[in-house]
């Protein structure tokens, strides 16, 4: 829940905050920031679950947020109180919904959800094919994850590269062409071991690392009068498609 909301809002900050190419440059390296945490992660938890038990994870967890409280208190409030409509949770249940009822975003929406279920589904059984089928230790299956998803860092500096040169539209191909990609790499090569199971990943994190600041910068552009409402309809469906894709994994 929490990081959730922290996602939500700080991507609703810089819209209030930036526009135009500062906004879609600073986007983008909002995006490829957050990316480093789940690159680390799986190696920190494996590291800290061999010189402790695992409830030392959630005292890790619990210090950490209390380190992210420090700057969320001294920031300032980024909207102007001009253009805050209501502070009744109802007005902006119906906002959400009438964005959400709009065809053009919805259907934006959709690829961009679409095209994240592939990394949710790998994230949900890849410690089983690293430590089970390739007999990986927690280490091992750490530093292996780490480097495939290390490309969620560059991808999104990749789109701002393309974004200079070709249109949303070729660049969304391209996501999709680079997903295909992985999948017919993942059917050929991927079960032989570790190395070119990494490899196979690496076009889908690309792809998924660009589409998603691509995403955001659009529709929050797009719908910069609303960008609250938008940005949590963004988290919601993303996030509840990406589970989709974790059960069916």
């Amino acid at each position: 829940i929490g990081s959730g909301s922290v996602c939500t809002v700080a991507n609703a900050m810089l819209k209030d905050s930036f526009a135009g190419k500062r906004f879609q440059r600073n986007m983008t390296i909002l995006q490829s920031v957050a990316a480093v945490g789940p690159i680390f992660a799986p190696a920190l938890g494996s590291f800290l679950i061999n010189i402790s038990s695992w409830r030392f994870i959630f005292y890790f967890l619990a210090a950490g947020t209390f380190v992210t409280m420090v700057p969320m208190l001294i920031s300032t409030e980024t909207l102007p109180v001009e253009n805050r409509f209501s502070n009744k949770f109802s007005d902006v249940l119906e906002e959400t919904v009438q964005i959400a009822k709009t065809p053009a975003f919805s259907l934006f929406l959709g690829i961009i959800a679409l095209l994240t279920i592939p990394i949710w589904a790998y994230v949900a059984v890849s410690s089983y094919v690293f430590i089970t089928d390739f007999g990986l230790s927690n280490t091992g299956y750490g530093v292996y994850y780490a480097i495939g998803t290390a490309f969620s860092v560059m991808a999104p500096f990749i789109y701002l590269i393309l974004a200079k040169k070709l249109n949303s539209r070729m660049i969304v191909r391209i996501t999709i062409l680079l997903m295909l990609m992985s999948g017919v790499m993942l059917l050929t090569i991927g079960e032989i071991n570790p190395v070119l199971l990494v490899l196979c990943v690496v076009p889908m994190y690309f792809s998924e690392g660009i589409i998603r600041p691509l995403g955001l910068v659009i529709l929050l552009d797009e719908y910069s009068y609303v960008a609250g409402s938008a940005s949590a309809l963004v988290s919601f469906v993303v996030n509840i498609v990406g589970a989709i894709g974790t059960a069916l994994a």
